[in-house]
């Protein structure tokens, strides 16, 4: 070879061992959850947190929040800027809460046995009632149905706001439910129930008709439940992990949010309640008399 042509080559390829140096390494890989922040500020007006019971998500990521401690119903931006904060003389307790595509704010009251639906600015528009029924949660669906867990049976209500049917028997086997469910509705109509006494997760077509169970193996019965996708995401009243599961009912992995958390005894804080963003985001609900507040996380899985 040619010594012009050997000094090309060398300056080539001490070029290019230059440029392989240069280049950053690979990034890490995210964590599941990656952690945002926190908000919430404690006290029983508008805007406040007094004693949260339940958490939602809007199409547009904002946060609604029942709160049974000063009988408000909170509406928050994604970081916690106060929206819209209103009562209603037919709550004695909100509890569970639900927001549907056009924004309409459902709340259960256990106390009323109902379910109270609002327009997007508070305002009451109707009632959802049903014989035996005492809620414990609500779902709905991306038409408008909505799914009532509690008093020993689901309660389907139509987009017009009448009982359509109601499904479930007393027990602890197959697609029988018990008094206090959590309830789920998938993109597919599937109807996820969280039974926390039986620490299973049972999966019904939205005809009431029963297509499987599995099991929610812990020392705890889940004090949280959240559909995202394919997966479910549960957190126990004893525990600092957010765990994520499969539908067919492995668990896939769990996040361990206790450095967000006081985990001493007399705080008496745990996670009470999950929520999904359509934008990628997850909000747990923190539990604790002298503070509750909202974590808010990146979804990464």
């Amino acid at each position: 070879m040619k010594l012009p042509v050997l000094l090309a080559a060398l300056c080539l390829l001490v070029g290019c061992v230059q440029q392989a140096a240069q280049e950053p390494p690979p990034s890490p890989p995210k964590p599941p959850l990656e952690f945002l922040g926190e908000w919430g500020a404690p006290g029983t007006g508008p805007g406040q947190l007094s004693e949260p019971s339940d958490v939602a998500v809007d199409s547009f990521g904002n946060v609604y929040l029942s709160d049974r401690g000063s009988r408000f119903v909170h509406k928050f931006s994604a970081t916690g800027t106060p929206l819209l904060s209103f009562q209603s003389v037919s709550l004695l307790e909100p509890s569970c809460i639900a927001v549907d595509r056009g924004d309409a704010i459902y709340v259960c009251d256990a106390k009323r046995k109902a379910v109270y639906v609002f327009f997007p600015t508070g305002d009451f528009f109707r009632v959802l009632r049903g014989r035996g029924m005492r809620p414990s949660d609500v779902a709905v669906d991306a038409e408008g149905n909505a799914f009532v867990a509690g008093g020993l049976r689901i309660f389907q209500f139509t987009p017009r706001g009448r009982l359509g049917r109601a499904w479930g028997t007393k027990g602890g086997g197959p697609g029988k439910v018990l008094w206090k469910e959590d309830v789920q509705v998938s993109s597919d109509g599937s109807v996820f129930v969280l039974d926390p006494e039986n620490g299973r997760v049972q999966r019904f077509n939205p005809q009431g008709e029963f297509l499987g169970e599995w099991p929610v193996a812990g020392s705890d019965s889940p004090s949280a439940f959240a559909l995202w996708g394919t997966t479910i995401a549960v957190a126990r009243p004893n525990s600092s992990l957010i765990e994520v599961w499969a539908l067919d009912g492995h668990r896939l992995f769990a996040v361990d949010v206790a450095s967000y958390l006081a985990l001493a005894a007399e705080s008496k804080e745990h996670i009470g309640a999950l929520a999904f963003s359509p934008r990628s985001e997850l909000f747990a609900l923190v539990r604790n008399p002298a503070r509750p507040r909202v974590l808010r996380f990146r979804v990464n899985f």
